[in-house]
């Protein structure tokens, strides 16, 4: 992979995140009791053929967050991580076009609990951005219907 490929990649996946948390805690945007979660991968956590480069990117995001939780702590702001597995959206119908049935069944059978949904994500970042998560920080809660657990 070119250097060019890696900063892209690094840029989208990382980069963004840490500049709009630079933003949002510079001009006062996160209050005291603020929580912050970002969205990373599975892929941060595991490795698979042909997913270094986005591994690493992602995997760079769970770091930051553990780091950036201790620095935002004096502030009163928990930032957290949701790491989903596959999620049935139109990306992934597209990415599964491009597979034989079998292979798609063979990805289905690695997710004890199926592929999940937006909404299951979605489920996953209201509880940390709510009160009831008041004492988590600096987490990463995988969301992957028992991928990782395989």
């Amino acid at each position: 992979m070119s250097i060019d490929i890696v900063e892209k990649t690094m840029a989208t996946n990382m980069y963004s995140a840490h500049n709009l948390i630079k933003t949002f805690v510079r001009k006062g945007n996160c209050e005291n009791c603020s929580s912050i979660v970002l969205l990373s991968s599975v892929m941060g956590v595991v490795g698979q053929p042909s997913r270094s480069l986005y591994s690493m990117s992602k995997g760079a995001m769970i770091s930051y967050v553990q780091s950036a939780a201790i620095e935002l702590a004096s502030k009163n702001i928990r930032i957290n991580c949701v790491s989903p597995g596959i999620v049935e959206t139109e990306m992934t119908k597209k990415m599964f076009d491009t597979l034989l049935e079998s292979q798609v069944e063979e990805i289905r059978k690695e997710h004890p609990l199926d592929f999940g949904t937006p909404q299951d994500v979605a489920n996953a970042c209201v509880f940390l951005l709510s009160e009831r998560s008041r004492w988590i920080t600096g987490t990463n809660l995988i969301v992957d219907g028992g991928y990782t657990a395989m």
